[in-house]
């Protein structure tokens, strides 16, 4: 048969972090689009002069997740990690 021959390529881990605040949850909502099916990925939260605050998402089968919380974000950055590899930073307002 005519096939062409094709070993794929690997891609590398993608992702795009947001973060926005809804007023009639009061709540931060975060949100995670992705190259990374069924992963737990990592958003470390830091801001100078209080501790890092650290999260977990756990994505679906098409790489997407996200997660609510109370937590006052106002002034953090928030930093995505797959593993030890550094994906996406944001800085909440």
């Amino acid at each position: 048969e005519n096939f062409a021959d094709d070993d794929g390529i690997e891609e590398e881990p993608q992702a795009n972090l947001a973060v926005s605040y809804s007023n009639s949850l009061s709540r931060y909502i975060i949100k995670v689009e992705s190259n990374l099916p069924d992963e737990s990925l990592t958003i470390r939260a830091t801001k100078k002069g209080v501790r890092a605050l650290r999260f977990t998402i756990n994505t679906d089968e098409e790489g997407n997740g996200g997660l609510r919380t109370k937590t006052k974000l106002s002034g953090y950055t928030l930093t995505l990690y797959f593993g030890s590899e550094k994906l996406d930073s944001v800085r909440a307002r």
